[in-house]
């Protein structure tokens, strides 16, 4: 069971005929709920050899947020395009199990 969200946008600006600022932005949310089949009942692992019974791998509730912002600049200077720009992310993530 999974839902996502998603907010994306931009802006290109023109300053003369020699530069131009592109400005994007990305805002999303996506909720995760793993399920197993058999959520009851007694489990018996031993790592690397076996389980049975119930899996304890699986149940569980994650929820992201995705921000990120993305800026650059181009400018023309002879015959070479010049470009700069900057990257920011961040992924907030919550796991309840």
């Amino acid at each position: 069971f999974s839902e996502d969200h998603a907010l994306v946008g931009s802006l290109t600006s023109l300053f003369g005929t020699r530069r131009v600022n592109d400005l994007r932005f990305q805002v999303a949310t996506r909720r995760v709920d793993l399920r197993t089949d058999n959520q009851t009942g007694p489990g018996v692992s031993i790592p690397g050899v076996i389980e049975l019974g119930r899996p304890y791998a699986g149940n569980a509730l994650y929820h992201e947020n995705h921000y990120e912002f993305n800026d650059s600049f181009s400018s023309m200077v002879g015959r070479h395009l010049l470009k700069a720009g900057i990257t920011l992310n961040r992924i907030p993530v919550r796991v309840r199990v």
